[in-house]
């Protein structure tokens, strides 16, 4: 079974782990610069930059539990008439049981019950992994833009999904 939590004040330090945890698993390998990656982390991982995102009205995290286990997160926030994707990991020992598909159900739902037409997500071009998941979700490339973090790593992909009318 696996169940969706959605986070508030008292999960920060939760997330700060879960983020950290999943995002070094999943994507350590491709930083070449081990100074900017540890930057990165601390940045966009740490307790004040947790606590600052949530502060914001139209951001949602969700903590991701299986089995009785915390094994990952997914945040997005509300742009006008778009749901923005812009995190969601998972630790690497629950890759592969259809987290994913079940995370992207249930976005899509709040999508569906928020009256938006659309969501949107940024995803690496070299993510050839993840781009295939999101295509399979009905994620179609509708553009592309510089990454903002480290430009060795690639540019990233801008892809939407729009429900079917």
């Amino acid at each position: 079974m696996h169940l969706f939590h959605k986070a508030d004040a008292d999960d920060v330090a939760l997330l700060s782990f879960l983020a950290k945890e999943t995002y070094t698993q999943a994507f350590a390998h491709t930083w070449s610069d081990e100074e900017l990656f540890a930057n990165y982390i601390d940045q966009s991982f740490s307790l004040t930059a947790i606590t600052n995102q949530m502060a914001d009205p139209n951001t949602e995290f969700y903590i991701v539990q299986s089995a009785n286990e915390l094994v990952g997160y997914f945040k997005f926030t509300i742009t006008h008439s778009a749901l923005f994707l812009s995190k969601m990991y998972f630790l690497q020992k629950v890759v592969g049981q259809r987290l994913g598909t079940q995370c992207m159900s249930f976005i899509d739902s709040i999508r569906q019950k928020r009256n938006l037409n659309e969501i949107i997500l940024e995803v690496l071009a070299s993510n050839e992994k993840g781009i295939r998941f999101y295509q399979k979700h009905g994620f179609q490339e509708v553009g592309q833009k510089e990454n903002p973090t480290e430009k060795a790593r690639g540019n990233l992909l801008i892809m939407k999904k729009c429900p079917v009318v």
